[in-house]
């Protein structure tokens, strides 16, 4: 199995060199550090089920089949689980479910139509946030110093995560200056109010970015943090959802607040996760102190090519077409090969631009992503 072997660029000085390390070196740029083969994005919900009608015995075979490293169902590897958002949480609330689908109010406050066989993320129907006094009353919810922001068991799970081999990392869903306050106030209402109530929406950025500064900090302080993940999603197909003006007037001064502060705190890497076509945010990212992103979504016209020939020293993570196991040899051979000519430039971890969908039959993606696993094994 691909796990067990390891090439002579995986030691250093005769000893193993952990995959956390590869992981912060490959995005340092560091030459001759073989960038992890690790999922990010693995089978769809309904994909899985799927392919145990294929003949997969058992929910993580795929992952011991393709011979990826890491741990089966962990993203990147360790989160740290601290509570970066609102805190203490709401009680939910479950106000409808018809069996399709269920209508309740979430721990942010928030009332959402989940779908009930998770096949989808669940869709925001009202935010908690409606004006200036509901955002005085969630302010009391977003005070880094509330003491149920960190698990009893903290102590222990810090020193496990410091000896881990996986990356460590602090953030995700929904903790970005874009994500965040939709969850809050829902994508209408946060587009309208960047351009009618300026000042609400600056008190909203410093409020949040005081928050991510503190309790980010404190946990780089106490146990390993090998990167901060800021979660947008803040694109569609044809662009981002905020102009680049508002993004530099809003967002960019808090960016380069919140990565230095981590930075300084002992973080050494910083992550944007946001679909769609991101081409134009790019340059407002690396201003920001973002070093790489994800995932360069392929059918979204992000050419993981020419932003490597624009942006030498931007890391790349994805970029992989997520329905390619389905297409002809020669479009998978065009595929490898568009992989192989940027993992030559470095900084680059290629995986799947998104959730592997239910069109995807199973021999066929592992077949694929052998492939992948032995391009980047030469």
């Amino acid at each position: 199995m691909r796990n067990s072997r390891m090439r002579n660029s995986d030691t250093a000085g005769g000893m193993a060199v952990r995959l956390r390390d590869r992981f912060v070196q490959c995005f340092q740029g560091v030459p001759g550090v073989r960038p992890p083969f690790l999922h990010v994005f693995g089978p769809m919900k309904q994909t899985a089920q799927r392919w145990l009608g294929e003949g997969m015995r058992d929910e993580q075979e795929w992952f011991r089949e393709v011979g990826f490293e890491g741990e089966p169902g962990k993203q990147f590897g360790n989160r740290l689980a601290v509570n970066g958002f609102v805190c203490p949480p709401f009680k939910q609330e479950v106000f409808s479910d018809d069996g399709r689908y269920r209508v309740m109010r979430n721990s942010w406050g928030a009332v959402v139509r989940v779908p009930c066989d998770g096949s989808v993320m669940a869709y925001l129907i009202e935010g908690p946030v409606k004006d200036a006094r509901s955002w005085e009353a969630m302010k009391e919810r977003l005070r880094p110093d509330t003491p149920e922001r960190f698990p009893a068991n903290w102590g222990e799970m810090k020193a496990q995560f410091e000896a881990a081999d996986a990356p460590s990392w602090v953030g995700g869903l929904p903790c970005g200056f874009f994500g965040a306050p939709r969850e809050l106030f829902g994508l209408e209402a946060l587009l309208t109010n960047f351009h009618d109530h300026p000042r609400l929406m600056h008190d909203v950025m410093d409020t949040l970015c005081d928050l991510w500064c503190a309790v980010f900090s404190r946990v780089a302080r106490e146990t390993r943090v090998d990167f901060m993940f800021v979660w947008e999603d803040m694109c569609y197909r044809n662009g981002p959802l905020i102009s680049p003006r508002h993004f530099r007037e809003f967002m960019l001064p808090r960016y380069k607040r919140l990565t230095a502060t981590l930075r300084q705190a002992g973080i050494p890497l910083m992550l944007v996760d946001t679909d769609g076509n991101f081409d134009q945010l790019i340059p407002l990212f690396i201003e920001g102190g973002i070093d790489f992103a994800i995932p360069f979504e392929v059918q979204s016209g992000m050419d993981i090519r020419q932003i490597r020939r624009e942006f030498p020293t931007f890391g790349l993570c994805g970029g992989v077409e997520k329905s390619i196991p389905t297409k002809c040899a020669a479009e998978q051979d065009a595929e490898l090969a568009k992989i192989a000519s940027v993992l030559k430039t470095g900084r680059f971890l290629p995986h799947s631009d998104h959730g592997v969908p239910p069109h995807v039959p199973y021999r066929q993606y592992v077949e694929f992503y052998r492939g992948l696993g032995k391009l980047m094994e030469s």
